[in-house]
């Protein structure tokens, strides 16, 4: 693995693992400018940062918490290791990082991630608590997660001792799918060929009265009451550009509702996933 100002230089070295797994090779950039920051969310917490600061620009650990990061909290995580030999842990993991990672990670370890992430992950944070330095990366995830890249922001935070045992980050993620079909004012659901739910939009959360769904993943019929005949797996759909419609019953509370459920089939990072919309007919 080749090194950087005498250390390793992350993205090069874990190139191979994303490539190995059809993914880009990951982006790394060490105190990045203002310019590269190119999200709101990221420029906030980076003033968050500034303001939290002493007069050397140093972040001490003791006086970094929730609190801190105003206007970001939602992306926001904390993390810290119980002792200096142990893994990070998250303290605090963002809810709506875990609405679009599809699990909330609070009390786990980066370690539970397994494969390649965490070791991308643990090679990132150690890197950056060697050189106490602001690190920008952007990485495409695994399979299965329906974000087609995570931008994240990390610092380093010190201890009284001048080690780094904790950090403070956010983590944004980038998919322009889910972020046209956040605005659809029809219910939206989209799932894998299993039928398992990677993404519902807020109309369809509405609907069918789910906040957040979390790993392992329900399933369409678990989450609306509709039992989907789908002969087609969400690859032909794609590959015909086939839609189908089909009249069921879903259930609002007590009351039965008859709905139109219009099915399309979606690429996204190579992996094909069923889009279904649902239009209530009896409202």
């Amino acid at each position: 693995m080749s090194r950087d100002d005498e250390g390793l230089d992350v993205a090069r070295a874990f190139a191979p693992a994303f490539l190995a797994q059809g993914r880009m090779p990951p982006f790394v950039r060490w105190s990045p400018a203002d310019l590269e920051l190119a999200h709101p969310v990221l420029a906030r917490f980076a003033g968050n940062l500034r303001d939290a600061a002493d007069a050397q620009g140093r972040l001490w650990r003791r006086s970094i918490d929730v609190k801190t990061f105003s206007g970001v909290r939602d992306w926001l995580m904390l993390l810290e290791r119980d002792d200096p030999a142990s893994d990070l842990r998250y303290r605090h993991y963002g809810p709506g990082i875990a609405d679009h990672f599809g699990r909330d990670m609070t009390g786990q370890t980066v370690r539970m991630f397994g494969g390649h992430i965490s070791d991308f992950f643990e090679a990132l944070y150690a890197e950056a608590g060697r050189r106490r330095e602001i690190v920008l990366s952007v990485h495409e995830p695994p399979a299965g997660v329906f974000v087609s890249r995570w931008r994240r922001l990390l610092a380093p935070l010190l201890d009284e001792d001048g080690t780094v045992n904790a950090f403070a980050g956010v983590n944004i993620p980038e998919n322009d799918l889910r972020a046209g079909l956040d605005i659809v004012p029809d219910p939206v659901l989209v799932a894998d060929g299993a039928q398992r739910l990677h993404y519902m939009n807020r109309s369809a959360r509405d609907l069918f009265g789910l906040a957040r769904f979390e790993t392992p993943r329900l399933t369409i019929l678990e989450a609306t009451g509709v039992e989907l005949d789908l002969a087609a797996t969400p690859e032909e759909m794609v590959g015909r550009n086939a839609v189908t419609d089909s009249v069921h019953f879903t259930f609002n509370g007590a009351i039965a509702q008859r709905c139109m459920v219009t099915t399309s089939g979606v690429a996204l990072r190579g992996r094909c996933y069923y889009v279904v919309m649902v239009r209530l007919l009896d409202a």
